[in-house]
């Protein structure tokens, strides 16, 4: 966790205290260690921890973190200071992919939460979080938090120039049109829309989209199609994914079994498994797809810390400790994603979930004796993903057993 995340401390110590840095750090830590921890269990995971060896004396205790919150929302400045700084280390030549998901809070104190659109459907209120990832590091850079009852198009803006995003493909699949989207970023020449197109549109098939050309570059079940609309600086991009085809034809299939209508199934056939976007970038089918499809592993990554809804027992949900949350959430985030590309190149947890694999480091202890760590003794299988992980350099240390 250190060796990938040490950049991120070394980023909030050029905008806090160091004292207030190393809080932040070491509660993103924790989240992304023990799932669902609330901030009153914090002091204790983090005495337990390996933490307060390599980072002692940071206070956590409950009353302690609770005011935390609150004056690192009230400092909302240094939030923005720290956002724009990673915005600015983007490398040219990588995309940024801006998008959002919505977060349950039933919090009743605090101005963010609102109904949504979706959560009037659902019965929950949301606040809504806006974020940029980067495609080729498959993380996010910066997000911000809002209301969830906000205006889709109002978030965009407000969030692209708070965070002075000055270049990215935004992902105009909530409240957007071509028409609102061209508004929106008239004055950003180097921000740019990927409008998801509904099956029935006119567009698709005046330039033939469902007739593809090629196969997608490192995916063979992935077919696609470019074309120029007209002499507009305009694009439509189709995929046809062949799994998702033969997946949506099944249901399709289930659905209609007691009332089969030949001519339909005809008709949709062509749709299965399809997705058609319209935008003003040019670029490779591959980059759209990538932005596309590589949204969910982050937005899933958001999801999974909904700590806004899990303060301790003091309640205090308001707008301050909100954006405190979210900010730290967003750490985690970035840690977790970091954790998952380092799981997916280690051959002994290919067979292994997120969760099981976080089960296996928390079974990997030391124990101190007369003034040295000793790793205590784990099964063969666990010391596998520790050797592919680098954690364990070689065979060559001390056990100790624990009985």
């Amino acid at each position: 966790m250190q060796y990938c995340t040490a950049d991120l401390l070394d980023g909030l110590c050029g905008v806090y205290h160091r004292d207030d840095a190393l809080k932040l750090y070491c509660i993103a830590v924790l989240r992304v260690c023990y799932h669902g921890i609330k901030d009153d269990e914090l002091k204790d995971a983090y005495e337990n921890s390996f933490l307060s060896e390599l980072y002692p004396g940071v206070a956590l205790s409950k009353n302690t973190v609770c005011e935390f919150h609150k004056n690192v929302g009230k400092a909302y400045a240094k939030i923005v200071r720290f956002m724009r700084d990673r915005v600015s280390k983007l490398q040219g030549s990588h995309h940024l992919v801006i998008d959002g998901t919505l977060k349950s809070d039933e919090s009743t104190v605090n101005s963010l939460s609102d109904y949504s659109r979706k959560a009037r459907t659902k019965g929950t209120k949301d606040v809504s979080v806006l974020y940029a990832y980067d495609v080729e590091t498959q993380e996010p850079v910066c997000s911000k938090v809002y209301p969830g009852n906000m205006l889709d198009i109002v978030a965009f803006r407000d969030f692209i120039d708070t965070d002075a995003i000055g270049k990215g493909l935004v992902i105009a699949n909530k409240g957007f049109s071509v028409k609102n989207a061209d508004k929106a970023f008239a004055d950003n020449p180097g921000l740019h829309y990927l409008l998801p197109l509904k099956r029935n549109a006119v567009l698709i098939d005046r330039y033939g989209m469902y007739e593809f050309e090629a196969s997608l570059d490192g995916d063979p079940q992935v077919v696609c199609k470019k074309a120029r609309i007209g002499n507009e600086r305009k694009w439509l991009y189709s995929f046809r994914d062949a799994s998702k085809a033969a997946s949506e034809e099944y249901a399709y299939l289930r659905k209609n079994r007691d009332g089969y209508d030949a001519k339909d199934h005809g008709l949709r056939r062509k749709e299965f498994g399809t997705i058609v976007f319209e935008s003003d970038y040019d670029c490779p089918c591959e980059i759209v797809y990538k932005a596309y499809e590589e949204r969910w592993p982050i937005e899933t990554v958001f999801r999974y810390y909904k700590d806004v809804n899990e303060f301790d027992g003091t309640r205090m949900h308001s707008d301050y400790s909100v954006i405190s949350s979210e900010f730290i959430c967003f750490l985690s985030a970035v840690m977790s994603s970091r954790i998952v590309k380092r799981f997916d190149s280690a051959p002994a947890l290919e067979d292994l979930s997120y969760g099981k694999s976080m089960k296996v480091l928390e079974r990997a202890k030391k124990v101190r004796i007369d003034g040295e760590w000793r790793l205590v003794r784990l099964t063969g299988k666990d010391m596998d993903v520790l050797t592919d992980l680098g954690l364990v350099p070689n065979l060559n240390f001390r056990f100790v057993v624990l009985h």
